[in-house]
């Protein structure tokens, strides 16, 4: 790990950058980033985070035209960002919902530094459930769902928002490889080599100051509030055999977020 810069006076290190800096004299903050934003880790706190590091530092956002966000469910082209009406600033920051695709998300970004953030599957998989509103939808519970579907080896329909193996959906995988496990092993590989670093929400807070030290940011550029999370008595208390069929079912996930 490199070691973690500490400056006393931050004007000091954007001035660096600004004049182009001496890379032998310390490190340089990042400011070309892509963040592969999944559904219900704490990605919104991240993202918000990106979005107040943008506006500080006066970058620009690589985003659609006429939304907040890219589809969820159709294939990523850059094109929309690249031929866009902003094109001849040059962006610095992609940071919003998409069908993630490494290779189009560099032709918009080539420099960027690659993150993301994983969950637990069965608990990514739970929150998405909920707030989707897959659980109303089906009037089944986690544990009913776990039963009358998982357990029956329910595939994921091909444009759904939420399904098995909700991590690799997010991160690009094609609904029909979700549950081949060669394809997946191919895709934790691709995961490994393509994101520098890979944030988990459960060391969330270890996650950002791994964060700060690879980007070179100082500490206060990851102060946060916690964005979108759910009070503790709307979610599901899983039964231990709920998590038994889940942890079979959301194989995939768990080997991307536990590889190896």
């Amino acid at each position: 790990m490199e070691e973690l810069c500490l400056c006393d006076e931050e004007d000091e290190i954007w001035q660096e950058v600004e004049e182009g800096g001496d890379e032998e004299e310390g490190c340089q903050p990042v400011t070309k980033i892509a963040f592969a934003k999944t559904h219900k880790t704490g990605s919104s706190t991240v993202q918000n985070m990106l979005l107040r590091f943008g506006v500080k530092h006066d970058l620009t956002f690589g985003m659609p035209p006429n939304s907040w966000m890219f589809s969820v469910i159709d294939e990523l082209h850059s094109e929309v960002v690249t031929k866009g009406p902003w094109q001849a600033l040059g962006f610095d920051i992609f940071a919003f919902h998409c069908r993630w695709d490494y290779h189009e998300v560099k032709k918009i970004i080539p420099e960027a530094k690659f993150f993301t953030i994983l969950r637990e599957p069965m608990d990514t998989f739970e929150s998405n459930y909920v707030y989707m509103g897959a659980q109303k939808a089906r009037g089944a519970d986690l544990n009913q769902f776990a039963e009358k579907f998982a357990a029956q080896g329910e595939k994921r329909a091909k444009k759904a928002y939420v399904g098995q193996n909700n991590l690799l959906w997010d991160l690009g995988m094609d609904v029909q490889d979700l549950d081949d496990m060669d394809k997946v092993e191919r895709k934790v590989r691709e995961v490994e080599e393509q994101f520098e670093l890979v944030m988990i929400m459960e060391r969330f807070d270890e996650s950002l100051v791994l964060l700060a030290d690879h980007f070179c940011w100082p500490l206060e550029e990851v102060l946060y509030i916690k964005q979108n999370e759910r009070l503790a008595e709307l979610k599901n208390n899983a039964t231990e055999k709920t998590r038994e069929i889940m942890r079979t079912w959301l194989r995939g996930d768990y080997m991307v977020n536990l590889p190896g």
